[in-house]
This record gives structure tokens, C-alpha cells and sequence, in this order.
């Protein structure tokens, strides 16, 4: 199975979206779900979406998100939306990779380097905040997923 961990905000939204009005409930953007999806529909990977969102704004805004996320046509395998304010998500993403050993690929996606960077290396791919997840990028990530080529 190829994953895609993804987070939600500087990812599936942007400060540009914002500024624009390009806002859904729970704060997405249609058209970076739609990247998303590209590149699922491309790979076939799936998706496990990684916030930290739900530690702060509660259970109802998780579920907003969520629903808002399948409401643009991607359904996520599973999230971490559940990370501890003392956890980082690195260690949330390990935790999730050691339970699921069918793993044959996997991506990072996220806008804030953090440990991200040290742990997964090529693996990660950082979003600029202020553009979110683009349709570029999404080719790039297709073409990791696809060839391995890094």
C-alpha cells in the first residue's frame, strides 16, 4: 500500500486561499483536495490525513474537517488527528508506519518542517504555506510515488 501522510492547514489550504475567500467548512480549500486527489487517482496511494488541529479546536472541528475533505471527493484511510500536544508528528507517523506493515511507499506532505525533514528525508515534501498544495507539486509527487526516483 503507498500512503500519503498529509496535513491539513498550509497544505489542503492556503494564506492565499484565505486572503481570497477560497474557504469550505472547516477551513479546506476545494481545489488543493482536488490536488490531493490527483494524486491519488494517479497512484492509488491513500490517505492519512496528520494534524495537530483536533489537540486544539476539539472533536466537532475534526469531524468538520473530515467531512469536509470527503465532501471534495477523498476519502482518508485513516488520521492522526489525534497526536498529543507533546508529541511530534514524526513520532505519530512511526507509530501509525509500525502498525501498518503493508506499507510499500509513502510520502510526507506537510508545510512545517519541524522533524519531518530529518526523519523522512526525501520522503518529505514541504508546501509553502502561502501556496498550499498545488498542482505542480502534485505532479512531483506523483512521479515519486510512481518511480520510487526520489
Amino acid at each position: 500500500m503507498k500512503v500519503i501522510f498529509c496535513d491539513i492547514d498550509g497544505v489542503l489550504n492556503s494564506e492565499h486561499g484565505r486572503k481570497a475567500g477560497h474557504r469550505a467548512v472547516g477551513g479546506i480549500e476545494e481545489r488543493k483536495v482536488k490536488a490531493l486527489k490527483k494524486i491519488i487517482d494517479n497512484t492509488g496511494a491513500e490517505v492519512v490525513i496528520v494534524s495537530r488541529a483536533n489537540s486544539f479546536m476539539g472533536n466537532e472541528y475534526d469531524l468538520q474537517r473530515k467531512n469536509s475533505i470527503k465532501s471534495f471527493g477523498v476519502i482518508p484511510y485513516d488520521s492522526l488527528m489525534d497526536i498529543m500536544i507533546n508529541e511530534s508528528k514524526a513520532k505519530a507517523i512511526n507509530r501509525w508506519l509500525k502498525k501498518h506493515n503493508d506499507v510499500t511507499d509513502y510520502v510526507v506532505i506537510d508545510d512545517c518542517k519541524d522533524d519531518l525533514k530529518m526523519y523522512y528525508g526525501k520522503r518529505f515534501i514541504h508546501i509553502k504555506s502561502i501556496y498550499g498544495l498545488t498542482n505542480k507539486t502534485a505532479d512531483k509527487v506523483i512521479e515519486i510515488l510512481k518511480t520510487g526516483v526520489w
